[in-house]
């Protein structure tokens, strides 16, 4: 072999590793793409999943508090027909009426604490 086609050899061989190269390139390119994309598509799945089980369980919550104020009334119909006198009437349902006041403020702070963690102030 001459010194020339040394030299065509190197120069071949050159160009071939430089192409491969670029390939190599291209295929960590598309793979750290796909890696993100994955990555992405979970993140995504999990806030999903998140939001699916709050708002489960902000409905269970408001089934539990319907069901709680529907035996508060109930309870205040079944005793209200035991009553005798128009004042024993009045103070039962004003104690009634401040009782239930506290329950739904109660209730409708545990609701609203709920979506706040449902839906963050910085998340909009």
């Amino acid at each position: 072999m001459n010194a020339r086609e040394g030299c065509e050899q190197d120069a071949d061989s050159q160009e071939e590793q430089d192409a491969d190269s670029k390939e190599m390139e291209c295929v960590m390119t598309e793979m750290t793409g796909a890696t993100d994309l994955t990555r992405n598509a979970m993140q995504a799945t999990d806030l999903m999943r998140n939001a699916m089980q709050a708002t489960q369980n902000y409905n269970a919550k408001i089934v539990e508090f319907a069901s709680a104020n529907c035996n508060a009334t109930l309870t205040y119909f079944s005793k209200l027909a035991t009553i005798k006198t128009p004042s024993e009437f009045i103070d039962f349902t004003t104690r009634h009426a401040r009782e239930q006041t506290d329950i739904l403020t109660r209730q409708a702070r545990e609701l609203t604490e709920m979506t706040q963690k449902l839906f963050p102030k910085g998340s909009s």
